[in-house]
């Protein structure tokens, strides 16, 4: 089965990095193919730029650009919008400090069918079609 983990960028830039780094190191440990679909919702800080970086390294990874600040909803709608996965599963993309160094590390504890049913969630989004959003794609 493959999940899309989808997420939002806005002042995401410190985040990043160690959100799709814990997040991967769940879905190998559950043997889970997966795509991260990064969304930058007009982020004014270097969001965008450290997606494309991580994306130049991991193939399975959207980038999202939209044309300017829509907010977290529609941006997570397009988000789901652009998912191919089985099941897709959004997020912020922030690490929460009181959660500890091993907060994501625990979940990837848990059985293949609990955190898929954590992780249910509606795979196609309902709304308008295009304007203003554009998809990076690498190589």
């Amino acid at each position: 089965m493959k999940m899309s983990i989808v997420t939002t960028m806005y002042y995401s830039r410190k985040y990043l990095q160690e959100f799709y780094d814990r997040t991967r190191l769940v879905l190998d440990e559950l043997k889970m193919t997966y795509e991260f679909i990064f969304v930058d919702d007009g982020s004014p800080d270097d969001s965008l730029l450290v997606a494309l970086q991580i994306q130049n390294l991991d193939s399975n990874i959207k980038v999202v650009e939209l044309s300017r600040n829509y907010g977290h909803q529609r941006a997570i709608m397009t988000g789901l919008q652009q998912a191919s996965g089985d099941f897709a599963r959004w997020s912020r993309g922030r690490i929460q400090d009181q959660e500890g160094p091993n907060a994501t590390q625990s979940t990837g504890r848990r059985s293949k069918d609990a955190s898929l049913s954590r992780c249910r969630s509606q795979t196609r989004a309902f709304g308008e079609e295009g304007g203003g959003v554009g998809v990076l794609t690498s190589g």
